[in-house]
């Protein structure tokens, strides 16, 4: 096995976060735009669009709900994740080294962010930073 392809076959963990982050990105937006349509939900964020709400033309109250900025949060770090995702893959496949401080941090985030909660993608985050602490 050459070198290149063992490189390549290694490269799976830069995918891998960009999917994490394509599924979060799916939720999100699934979520936003569901959540008028669902009366369990109506008493907090209406009957309006959701996202509409988001720019004052659109006859909307300043600041915005929370619930909606959570919302716009969260789509905005799913696309961040997807872009470290394709900046991981990037240096994979290059067979640059990944610093392992870098590789703890995001453990170290992802392990914070499951505990804090703990029915989310965060535990998928944790498995592809400890295999990047593991190195191949």
């Amino acid at each position: 096995m050459t070198d290149a392809s063992a490189q390549l076959r290694s490269a799976w963990r830069g995918r891998a976060l960009i999917g994490v982050a394509i599924l979060h990105v799916l939720f999100v937006i699934m979520m936003g735009s569901t959540a008028s349509s669902d009366p369990k939900y109506q008493p907090y964020v209406g009957t309006g669009a959701p996202w509409s709400g988001l720019h004052p033309g659109f006859d909307t109250e300043l600041p915005p709900p929370l619930w909606l900025l959570v919302l716009v949060w969260s789509l905005f770090f799913g696309v961040t994740l997807g872009f470290v995702g394709a900046l991981l893959h990037t240096m994979e496949r290059r067979g640059v080294d990944v610093p392992r401080a870098w590789s703890a941090s995001l453990l170290a985030f992802a392990l914070a962010g499951g505990v804090l909660m703990p029915m989310s993608g965060f535990w998928f985050v944790v498995v592809i930073a400890a295999f990047l602490l593991k190195r191949p």
